[in-house]
């Protein structure tokens, strides 16, 4: 993601595979220039912290660069992951979801 959307790119193959896309086990998982989340003001040199800072101010973040600031309220991207896998380990031990001849993604 920048500045709180998802590359055009992206969209548009999510948009042209979505009927295949809902027959699988399906998850999009996207990582944010604020790692994930979080602001980590304190743990950047100076240049990274202003740019942050002005990226920040254009989103309606936190601008303090003086502290840290995390925004997934409890969210555990590694729990997340490892239900899908899991999820997806199940599908595959039941049987293939798609036939071996289904087109590709474009």
């Amino acid at each position: 993601m920048h500045l709180g959307r998802h590359e055009p790119e992206l969209v548009q193959c999510v948009e042209n595979n979505r009927e295949q896309l809902e027959r699988l086990p399906t998850a999009l998982v996207s990582v944010t220039l604020s790692e994930a989340g979080a602001i980590r003001y304190t743990q950047y040199n100076i240049l990274v912290r202003l740019m942050l800072r002005s990226i920040a101010k254009c989103v309606g973040a936190a601008t303090d660069t003086s502290r840290d600031y995390v925004y997934t309220d409890g969210l555990d991207p590694d729990h997340f992951v490892e239900e899908i896998a899991a999820e997806i380990a199940a599908s595959c031990a039941a049987g293939p979801v798609i036939p071996p001849t289904a087109p590709a993604l474009s």
